[in-house]
């Protein structure tokens, strides 16, 4: 059940920032098996433990990163599913088995990653969904690697900025934001709506914020939205 939790609280501050990133091509739109268990997993997809050991690194690290886009769009749709189902248990059924998906894609990822380090897609991969499942400080290690190999990747850059927004750094998400501002203004002002729903919350729930710093924060945003011609 906390893990459900886990998914309920982070679908609600990061799910419309960052899931146009399952839109850009690099995503492919796919995914699929979990690991942990043997033989094919859901819909005749292979497992991880069924996967050939004796290709090479970069077609193991293709195969399962493969899967794991499966995996993520699947927790795409019952994302989505769960947004329209008006019935409670419906709706949690429905996030419960997003949730299953993230840790499946995730599973996959990391696979991928055992057997290429330095693959770009993997590291992101592994970035949204441990944003999507709450893992901020995760994420933000997965995008750092990203970054470090691909430091042009604009949607590492939006997507680290959210992490970076649910943990506080704030000084971060002002660079980011400045860097997205000039090269992706639709990131930009997906990131400017989060940081208002951000600083909306924590006016309500300061979790150690003084006034002062989410009154700088109010001023900064406000300096943004008046350049942006808002």
């Amino acid at each position: 059940m906390r893990k459900l939790a886990m998914v309920m609280a982070a679908a609600s501050t990061v799910f419309f920032a960052a899931s146009a990133a399952l839109a850009d091509p690099q995503y492919g739109g796919a995914m699929g098996g979990p690991g942990g268990r043997s033989g094919a997993g859901p819909g005749g997809e292979p497992s991880l433990q069924t996967e050939r050991h004796d290709d090479k690194p970069e077609i193991t690290a293709r195969k399962a990163y493969a899967s794991g886009l499966k995996a993520l769009n699947k927790a795409k749709s019952y994302l989505e599913q769960a947004e329209q189902e008006k019935n409670p248990d419906k709706k949690d059924n429905a996030l419960a088995k997003a949730n299953d998906s993230y840790y499946k894609a995730l599973d996959w990822f990391t696979a991928a990653l055992g057997s290429k380090g330095d693959m770009v897609e993997a590291w992101n991969g592994a970035g949204y969904v441990h944003l999507h499942i709450g893992a901020y400080g995760e994420a933000l290690d997965d995008y750092n690697h990203d970054l470090k190999l691909n430091p042009d990747d604009l949607d590492a850059v939006a997507n680290r900025a959210e992490a970076c927004l649910q943990l506080g750094r704030l000084d971060d998400v002002r660079l980011a934001y400045m860097d997205l501002f000039n090269h992706a203004r639709d990131r930009a002002d997906q990131l400017m709506r989060s940081m208002q729903r951000w600083l909306a919350d924590r006016r309500t729930d300061s979790q150690g914020f003084k006034p002062a710093q989410l009154d700088a924060f109010q001023q900064w945003i406000d300096e943004r939205l008046k350049a942006a011609g808002v």
